[in-house]
Parts: structure tokens; sequence; C-alpha cells
């Protein structure tokens, strides 16, 4: 797949990102612009899929890793 297949890259946010996956493989390929978006509308995400949690910002990774 292409960059441009990511639904987030170019400017195309446009909708929710409960609208979107990380299981996508358009968004596998091109990851970067989905976590931009995760960063600023939802900076501690839990993936529906997996019940995993994703966390975007450096000070929120550092403070769950220095207080487990």
């Amino acid at each position: 797949m292409s960059v441009s297949a990511c639904p987030f890259a170019h400017g195309g946010a446009t909708r929710s990102v409960e609208d979107y996956s990380l299981m996508d493989p358009a968004v596998q390929d091109d990851p970067f612009a989905f976590y931009e978006v995760l960063q600023e509308e939802r900076p501690v995400y839990r993936m529906p899929e997996t019940g995993f949690y994703v966390i975007t910002r450096y000070e929120d990774v550092k403070a769950v890793v220095m207080n487990p």
C-alpha cells in the first residue's frame, strides 16, 4: 500500500479516532499520521480489538514506566 492509502495522510483526518484501527493494513503501512492524531485527540488510547493501551506522549510514557 502506498503512503497515501493511510486515511490520516495528507490532512485526511476528518473522522473520529474510533473510525480507524491500528490493525488496518493501510494504517500499519504508514502509522505516523495516525499517531499524530492520537497525540492530539487521545494520548492514551485503548485499542478496542486487543485491549492494549497505546501511549503516545513522552511524558505519559515516562510516568507509566516510573510508576508501575
